[in-house]
């Protein structure tokens, strides 16, 4: 069976900025400006080479003395040189988030998206590269594959500068304005509570929470975030990053001292990974640990659900039902800050 569209762009998500040498993202405050750098020499190495093969067809016009079509060709590379300008030369200050105060939790995971927004635009410039070059094959005008390039560099100008405002300030832009300008990707960015915060308050099918902890996984295959909602008794919120991935309404329970099995327990383990971890409160954050974890189903109950976490021999174990995301609704604690 032929992988769905959504499945395809769930996984190029995914790897995106897996593929970048030394990434690690921005949770790290000494590691943020070498991540916005590397970022931005991937993004503009990619489109580099999307600007040599506009270049190439203007060459082979001038070549064939098809003059009058030079000049919109011309304009495609012209906006595609000036974007990987932009990108190159955009050094960030030493405010926002490069600053010495703390910067939102939202704002650093609005940034991870539009880092992988920006990688895949140049999924959305190809089709119009591929089309000029058939169409300059065929003999066939070029103004329209050369119009749609320039109109598809546009949006990426807009996601950049949208970028830039994130890590010039340090502060969230609206959801609104996330999903319109990371269309079509939008559809795979996390459900609201993924960005949930210690001192938030969830409401679930109208029970209400507050956020005092959150497990934060960045693992491989899958990044997950388990989020405390209530202590007596103790009950937890996992929410994955990709929307693929369940929410769970969950209870801590004994964890196995090996292996991924609950004893006494039908679930059983349908998949495995690896990643950084840390353990986030009002308090200091517990810093980056290795943490491994196995996800959990129950065949004969395919709305129970499973988590064991190993961080370094030390082992959580939680199970608890699926929710739907859209019963899930997120109240950000007021920051006078900002």
């Amino acid at each position: 069976m032929s992988q769905k569209p959504e499945e395809y762009l769930e996984r190029k998500v995914r790897q995106t900025l897996d593929r970048i040498p030394g990434y690690r993202g921005y949770r790290l405050k000494e590691e943020r400006r070498d991540a916005d750098r590397r970022v931005r020499a991937a993004v503009a190495d990619a489109y580099a080479v999307e600007l040599t093969r506009v270049e190439r067809i203007g060459r082979d016009l001038a070549n064939d003395r098809r003059l009058g079509e030079i000049s919109a060709v011309e304009r495609a590379s012209q906006s595609i040189r000036h974007y990987i300008d932009r990108v190159r030369a955009a050094t960030p200050g030493y405010g926002g988030l490069f600053g010495d105060r703390d910067i939102d939790g939202v704002a650093l995971d609005q940034l991870r998206l539009f880092d992988e927004g920006l990688l895949l635009g140049v999924d959305e410039l190809r089709p119009s590269i591929d089309r000029l070059e058939k169409d300059f094959a065929a003999g066939n005008p070029l103004a329209p594959g050369a119009s749609e390039a320039a109109a598809t560099i546009e949006t990426q100008l807009a996601r950049f500068d949208r970028r830039h405002e994130v890590i010039d300030t340090g502060i969230a832009l609206s959801r609104e304005n996330v999903l319109a300008l990371l269309q079509p990707m939008a559809e795979l960015i996390p459900a609201e509570a993924f960005s949930a915060r210690p001192g938030d308050a969830i409401s679930i099918l109208g029970d209400d929470f507050l956020v005092d902890a959150m497990i934060d996984v960045d693992g491989r295959p899958h990044s997950f975030r388990v989020f405390r909602i209530a202590r007596d008794p103790e009950e937890w919120l996992m929410v994955g990053r990709e929307p693929s991935q369940p929410n769970v309404r969950m209870s801590p329970v004994d964890a196995p001292e090996s292996g991924t099995t609950i004893p006494g327990d039908s679930l059983r383990q349908q998949s495995a990974g690896t990643g950084d971890g840390e353990v986030v409160s009002d308090r200091e954050p517990s810093g980056l640990r290795a943490v491994r974890y196995a996800l959990l189903d129950d065949p004969d109950d395919p709305e129970r659900f499973g988590l064991i976490l190993d961080w370094d021999g030390v082992r959580q174990a939680f199970v608890g039902r699926r929710i739907e995301p859209i019963d899930v609704e997120v109240f950000r604690r007021a920051d006078p800050a900002h």
